[in-house]
């Protein structure tokens, strides 16, 4: 599942890795429970549902073992957390995530977390959009579009 979100492979039904998620949690394996119910989400953000995608992370967040997870699984959260706020323009709830995706990554020791994170972050700084007036033509990032 995770290799289809990652080549954008989008179709098909996700009751399966939920199933799995269910199976896996129910043996003790919250960690792999986890990690399927985050891909489950991140396609739901991919796919543009955005309030499924919330919802599902919210009902990650509220799990009695949300806190136990290990870093990389945290990380993983934090960025999809961030990209969600980002798409619904709350910039400084995507930064945040980002300063705990960082961190999670940090202690993960995962370059390629790392990268992610670093990426993430760069959307926040580059031009997202650019005001004409006057004129003038103004570069505008993201908390300039959202404000």
């Amino acid at each position: 599942a995770e290799v289809a979100l990652a080549m954008r492979d989008l179709g098909g039904s996700p009751r399966p890795l939920l199933e799995a998620a269910d199976t896996l949690q129910a043996h003790g394996d919250t960690a792999n429970a986890t990690q399927a119910r985050l891909i489950a989400a991140r396609r739901l953000l991919r796919i543009g549902r955005l309030d499924e995608a919330a919802a599902a992370m919210d009902a990650m967040a509220t799990a009695p073992t949300a806190g136990d997870l290990p870093p990389a699984l945290r990380a993983m959260a934090d960025l999809t957390l961030a990209e969600l706020a980002l798409r619904s323009l709350h910039i400084a709830a995507a930064s945040a995530a980002l300063d705990r995706a960082q961190e999670a990554a940090e202690q993960a020791h995962v370059p390629a977390l790392l990268a992610e994170v670093a990426q993430a972050r760069a959307v926040l700084d580059q031009p997202a959009a650019r005001r004409v007036g006057a004129g003038v033509d103004q570069p505008q990032r993201l908390s300039d579009v959202a404000d």
